[in-house]
């Protein structure tokens, strides 16, 4: 099974809308213009949902949902996308970034369009640690964007109508300004078998490196037309630093005996049953928020074709309205389908 096909079953809860705009395409706030300086890139690869909170020092939580039992089981890679860099034996992992050595801006992040369909707004929300695999407590950051492409989504549409389309990227990245780099650093709390640490930055110097081994461990797609690698060290020219944090399947279990429909199968139930849910707590779920389709099942043109020989959507369909690939998703990360979630808390 090719690594294209892996991927399919990802999915992260963050949608753009059908005709929706492009990566540099934000909602601004105009108090105060973003400080220019040495920039900090938080890459959340995987099924993250993220909230943003009205109150408190730190108005971000980044989360992902612990599994059900007999589920999919997800893994968590940290500062890395090697294989060497999974992390085992706590359990959950929770993490703590203070402002220090980071500029503070006292205005919401600039959040790409590209969230659109999935950013909602709820009137309370308490974050319950306790039921999820990672979590992240950080500072409101300048902006939120994410790593194309985005993938075509379909999502109930409350009504008779048979859907509401969308689509998703797979991943959040969280920008900040650095002021002082020996001031940055993400405190890991005690957790299971896990001692409190504190963690640097990785220069991006250092991840570029990682990736190129990381692309030298896995080989490149079959698909030279959807291949994201040659791309990534321009992605990583605008930062000076980055904290790299996955969550997805394990490489052996998106394989055998798992099929491609149980993955996509699996993306979907964890954005509806798990990330929604975690959202909106004790509030009804609206019924357009959640999930049908993802991938190539939304383009009815396409029904024609095995899985197997069209694990993606083609650029020729989308390219009017959505951009092209830019990057390669990394890591056993990529093993799991279920889109990003973004919610706004007024509590």
């Amino acid at each position: 099974m090719n690594r294209r096909e892996i991927l399919k079953s990802i999915f992260t809860l963050s949608a753009l809308s059908a005709m929706g705009g492009c990566r540099h395409d934000f909602r601004k706030d105009p108090r105060r213009p973003i400080p220019s300086g040495p920039k900090l890139a938080i890459i959340l690869q995987g099924p993250f949902a993220v909230v943003l909170r009205k109150n408190g020092e730190h108005g971000v939580v980044a989360f992902v949902p612990k599994p059900d039992p007999g589920d999919m089981q997800h893994e968590f890679r940290f500062l890395s996308p090697l294989s060497n860099a999974l992390m085992t034996g706590c359990g959950s992992y929770r993490f703590f970034l203070p402002h220090h050595g980071l500029e503070t801006l006292d205005r919401e992040p600039d959040i790409s369009h590209g969230f659109d369909n999935v950013r909602v707004t709820v009137d309370e929300w308490t974050p319950r640690p306790d039921d999820y695999f990672v979590t992240l407590e950080l500072p409101s950051p300048e902006r939120i964007t994410y790593v194309p492409p985005l993938y075509p989504a379909l999502f109930e549409s409350g009504t008779s109508a048979p859907g509401r389309l969308g689509s998703a990227p797979l991943n959040h990245i969280l920008e900040y300004t650095v002021r002082s780099a020996d001031g940055v650093r993400l405190r890991q709390n005690p957790s299971g078998n896990c001692e409190r640490q504190e963690h640097p930055p990785v220069s991006v110097e250092d991840i570029l490196q990682r990736y190129g081994k990381y692309h030298q461990e896995m080989p490149e797609s079959p698909d030279a037309s959807f291949s994201q690698r040659p791309y990534i060290a321009k992605l990583l020219a605008q930062y000076s630093f980055v904290y790299f944090i996955g969550v997805g399947v394990p490489p052996t279990q998106a394989s055998s005996p798992f099929s491609t429909r149980n993955r996509i199968n699996h993306g979907i139930g964890f954005f509806n049953e798990k990330l929604l849910p975690a959202i909106y707590q004790l509030q009804p779920i609206p019924p357009d928020a959640k999930l049908k389709k993802i991938g190539k099942d939304v383009l009815q043109c396409n029904t024609g074709q095995s899985e197997m020989s069209m694990p993606a959507i083609r650029p020729a369909i989308w390219q009017y309205s959505m951009p092209q690939p830019h990057l390669r998703y990394i890591s056993s990360t990529e093993n799991c389908t279920s889109p990003v979630a973004m919610g706004s808390s007024r509590t």
